[in-house]
């Protein structure tokens, strides 16, 4: 495979989306649309405290309510504990959530779930249902949770030990340092806010109990359904429906557990849509960190050492707290040379909204401590912050010196000269500061992702391809298309690999009766550089196999035939045969079908880089920020679809621009959730978007289909830390608490002056 190759058919082509005109046109079926004969509806009942023991569920008027067919309690569920991060039978975590509680443990928890025959009913019941409380004692902040004295929210404590990864001797490099420069910084609590809210429909058919999500892992649905209904996972069938927006907020299982459980104890359909509310309070939430870090120094400005000391916000319940304390060390590591660092992290559970997966899975928050600290180490020292990292940086072949896989071909020096240079970094730095009450900055950040879970946990993607009798091409595999063009992109791989026209190749998302055994779905960025290679593998294998068959058929060397476009042609570029005539011919006379089964195992676990350079008016009177420009260059392999990619940037930066500036979960001293709507929980919206420019950096990756690598998460990172660097070269501020509302940065301005 020549990976600088570029004259492909589909690669690196923007072909439409294989669902763009059902979407468009609103013909899509999300499972909220759907319908079955006796469907039922489900509705939450959620607590209106913080942290409380449940004395009794007045359940009198909503059993008045016409339609109501059940009211489920604690009582009326298994009481098995789960964890939702869980996600193959092999791993070990804390299991402390139950499908529904008496003693919940944050504002939104689940206490009770009305079933009725209109959803209407449902809703109008569980807003009848009435809690009688006793309070409990609350741990809302990180400092709650430090401190001895507060009671502990569960058996385990409120923090977690320590988590350690280091390398080199830190105290050494640190007693050497010309300078340490230290910084703490704060990041939120984010929603996800995807369009389509949580939902689920279930039901109980032939022996099977079937669940239809919108989720990002089918098999950890379905195993987690096996646990909690003691069915064997073969009567367990998880098939993934359109999604309507996840950013990792759909990754871990949410409704499908109590849902299913419902439609299997009634033996009838059950519908779970949540409220809007219900989604941001009731699912999972980004984790807030408060992160210090203290980085050394020489006087010429290279980085000897670094000590990063993380706290994360895991919430109610302990969930992957200590998998985003982990993610967030192995890309610690992975972007600048020093001799020493130590990472330390701790996990603190705290009576609020659970911490969860979301889009980028610890990346925003560990670039946005250390890069804010990078800047301000450049400035401090009076070095140019460009300068400064250019000066040390990774390299391509270098290894992870905390002993992760190598960082295969990085190309990090090039996305910060290429993005420099569209930005006009170099001009823009010196630029005087203005005078007068608005103020202009620039700012800038580099980070890198992964691609994957090698070198983590065991990392395979298991296809299917299956010439089919008219000579189209059926990819069964346990994808998950999140909304950002999955199937499209396998759909294009495909056709390249096997050399068939596009609408040749159909692409089917995950079904745990039908599709390949794939734990890991869709997260970790593995889904184009692990699933990518395995359907090129796959298809090559195919393409082989038919030129194999055609050679018998047709008594022509293999060697001298080719598949273009879906004909078999020789040397001379003629006809031999249709592929739907060699299945048929196939079939006729040796009984046999065409089929390739491959297991694809991942080699490696490539860094993904970016830098995004930023341009911001601060108005000081309001503390208002304007966004002007953003710059994003990134290390992408080999884009299979431009036009997807740059729809990934784009919302990215809009997702981190929020991080950096709006959005965060305001909990009041009574642990009540204020921002449980959009009216209140403010995104970034289509006007406020600034002026981007893209720069792709396009040098290819050993172990990725045609030489290409994630951009899904990597595109969420790099903007927060960006703005705030350049709202701080603006004001000479040292702003680190995230979102940097403009109360913030009012009192910044004012404690400078």
């Amino acid at each position: 495979m020549d990976m600088k190759k570029t004259n492909y058919n589909y690669v690196g082509k923007s072909v439409k989306r294989q669902d763009g005109l059902q979407k468009a046109s609103g013909e899509m079926m999300y499972t909220n649309d759907k319908k079955k004969s006796g469907m039922l509806y489900a509705a939450l009942v959620i607590s209106e405290k913080a942290h409380a023991k449940v004395l009794a569920i007045h359940t009198e008027a909503a059993l008045q309510v016409e339609g109501v067919v059940k009211i489920y309690t604690a009582s009326e569920v298994t009481d098995q504990l789960y964890s939702a991060h869980i996600w193959y039978p092999e791993m070990k975590d804390v299991e402390d959530e139950a499908l529904l509680t008496n003693t919940p443990k944050h504002y939104g928890d689940r206490i009770a779930c009305v079933v009725a025959t209109s959803e209407n009913a449902a809703r109008r019941a569980a807003g009848a249902v009435k809690i009688q409380y006793e309070d409990l004692p609350m741990v809302l902040t990180l400092d709650d949770a430090l401190d001895p004295s507060k009671p502990s929210i569960h058996p385990y404590g409120n923090v977690s030990p320590w988590i350690e990864k280091s390398f080199g001797n830190t105290d050494f490099e640190l007693s050497r340092a010309f300078k340490i420069i230290e910084d703490e910084v704060e990041t939120p609590a984010q929603h996800h806010g995807a369009i389509e809210n949580h939902v689920c429909l279930a039901y109980f058919e032939d022996e099977v109990l079937h669940v239809e999500t919108p989720c990002q892992i089918t098999f950890q649905v379905q195993m987690m359904l096996a646990k909690l209904t003691q069915l064997p996972m073969t009567r367990i069938r998880v098939v993934k429906n359109v999604t309507g927006g996840s950013f990792g907020g759909k990754s871990q299982p949410v409704v499908e557990p109590l849902c299913g459980f419902i439609a299997y104890d009634l033996k009838q359909p059950v519908l779970l849509n949540l409220t809007r509310e219900q989604s941001i309070v009731s699912s999972r939430r980004r984790n807030g960190v408060r992160g210090k870090v203290r980085t050394a120094v020489t006087e010429t400005g290279q980085i000897l050492a670094r000590e990063i000391d993380m706290l994360v916000d895991t919430g109610a319940y302990y969930g992957n707290g200590t998998a985003v304390a982990m993610a967030m060390a192995k890309k610690s590591s992975r972007l600048y040379k020093m001799a020493a660092q130590t990472y330390k992290a701790r996990v603190a559970v705290t009576n609020t909204p659970v911490g969860g997966a979301a889009r980028g899975y610890g990346s925003p928050q560990i670039h946005a401590v250390t890069e804010i600290n990078i800047e301000n180490t450049a400035r401090e020292l009076g070095l140019d912050p460009l300068e400064f990292r250019l000066a040390n940086l990774m390299s391509s072949g270098d290894v992870d010196p905390l002993g992760g896989p190598p960082l295969g071909n990085a190309q990090i020096e090039a996305c910060l000269r290429q993005g420099s240079e569209v930005f006009g970094w170099s001009e823009k730095v010196k630029r005087q500061p203005d005078g007068g009450r608005f103020k202009t900055g620039v700012g800038m950040a580099a980070i890198v992702h992964g691609n994957g879970y090698f070198g983590a946990f065991p990392e395979y993607s298991a296809m299917q391809i299956t010439l089919m009798m008219d000579g189209k091409i059926l990819v069964n595999s346990a994808l998950h298309d999140l909304g950002c063009g999955t199937v499209t992109i396998i759909q294009q791989i495909v056709a390249e690999a096997a050399g068939v026209p596009l609408e040749a190749v159909r692409v089917l998302e995950s079904d745990t009766l039908r599709s390949p055994y794939e734990p890991t779905g869709t997260q970790a960025c593995r889904v184009t550089y692990v699933c990518g290679e395995a359907a090129r593998r796959s298809a090559e294998m195919l393409k082989e196999k038919i030129l194999s068959k055609a050679s018998v058929l047709a008594e022509i060397p293999s060697t001298s035939l080719n598949l273009i476009k879906g004909i078999i042609v020789n040397e001379g570029g003629e006809m031999v045969m249709e592929l739907g005539q060699l299945t048929r011919v196939l079939h006729q006379k040796m009984g046999e079908s065409i089929e390739v089964r491959y297991v694809h195992q991942a080699e490696g676990n490539p860094g993904s880089y970016a830098v995004n350079f930023a341009e911001v008016v601060v108005d000081t009177w309001t503390g208002l920020v304007d966004v002007k420009k953003i710059v994003s260059a990134h290390d992408i392999g080999q884009c299979i679809n431009p036009e997807f990619v740059k729809g990934q940037i784009y919302g990215g930066i809009q997702m981190n621009l929020g991080m950096a500036l709006y959005e965060k979960m305001e909990i009041t001293p009574e642990g009540i959730v204020k921002s449980s709507n959009f009216s209140k929980y403010h995104v970034v919206n289509a006007p406020s978007m600034p002026e981007i420019d893209i720069v792709l950096v396009e040098e290819g990756e050993e172990g990725g289909p045609y030489g290409a690598k994630s951009i899904g998460e990597s595109c969420a990172v790099a903007t927060a830390p960006a703005v705030i660097n350049a709202i701080n070269h603006a004001l000479g501020t040292r702003i680190s608490k995230l979102p940097a509302t403009p109360e913030i940065i009012v009192s910044a301005i004012q404690a400078k002056e």
